[in-house]
């Protein structure tokens, strides 16, 4: 009896975290530089390859598409897989995660795709500012010293233990000093007159890159933003910012949240 609920358990885990092996043969298959955050990158490529969580329900040929929070460019390999004649513009000011994304894009885009990996980061002006990098758990990395209200607002059936493996990896922490730039001025910069999808993840900062669009705020047809909502009034100065826009909101009671946003006109 013992021995079939083991055999039973084992299957079970395996099909539970099938995604770990998927992440892990995606990375090796693609030749992938991660340069130690693998945590990170398997959660990232969960998020994006297994669970789905943009949900782009429309063809994205041929459009323009800004990678905001680029990481090690999870999210822009997903689109090259699977879109062709695409423009993305990819913003991630941490060096070695720049670095990561150059090679790991460039190395395996296709489908007649053009890639704009930039080394700096967006904010609401330009100036220069301290960032956090946790180089093994990277997509923590913050311009925010609030790591540990982060870990307090984990929401999910693993809470306890998630919070016990942010704390101990987030220990090991960097200050780097990063560039940074409005989007506003890129697009004015470049000529750029539409933008068909912004997808915005930034740990915090999505409210001051959002002012930084300033008037070209609008010339975006559609943005996904991950939000973290613990933050207070956080989503609705978001919300505020977009009028010209219809806006979802997935999981709005819970700690974090996707805004989707779909221009009116």
């Amino acid at each position: 009896m013992l021995k079939y609920l083991f055999t039973v358990s084992i299957l079970i885990l395996i099909i539970y975290f099938r995604w770990v092996f998927k992440a892990l043969l995606y990375a090796f298959n693609n030749n992938l530089t991660i340069n130690g955050g693998w945590l990170s990158y398997l959660w990232i490529w969960k998020e994006i390859f297994f669970d789905k969580d943009y949900n782009i329900q429309h063809n994205l040929d041929g459009k323009v598409i800004f990678d905001i929070g680029c990481n090690i460019g999870v999210f822009s390999l997903w689109l090259n897989k699977n879109y062709n004649n695409i423009t993305v513009h990819c913003f991630e000011p941490i060096p070695d995660l720049f670095n990561a994304a150059s090679n790991n894009i460039n190395h395996n885009k296709k489908n007649n795709n053009t890639f704009f990996i930039n080394n700096f980061g967006l904010s609401s002006e330009k100036n220069m500012l301290e960032i956090n990098y946790f180089p093994y758990v990277s997509g923590l990395s913050t311009l925010y010293n609030d790591i540990n209200e982060k870990e307090n607002a984990v929401e999910s059936a693993y809470s306890k233990v998630h919070r016990i493996i942010w704390h101990i990896l987030t220990r090991n922490k960097k200050k780097l000093d990063i560039q940074v730039k409005t989007v506003n001025e890129y697009i004015n910069k470049n000529n750029i007159t539409c933008i068909d999808l912004v997808k915005l993840d930034v740990e915090g900062a999505e409210l001051d890159i959002m002012k930084g669009f300033g008037e070209n705020i609008n010339i975006v047809k559609e943005y996904i933003i991950e939000i973290e909502n613990y933050r207070k009034n956080y989503l609705d100065n978001i919300k505020s910012l977009l009028h010209d826009f219809h806006i979802s909101v997935e999981d709005a009671d819970k700690s974090w949240c996707f805004v989707k946003a779909i221009r009116k006109y």
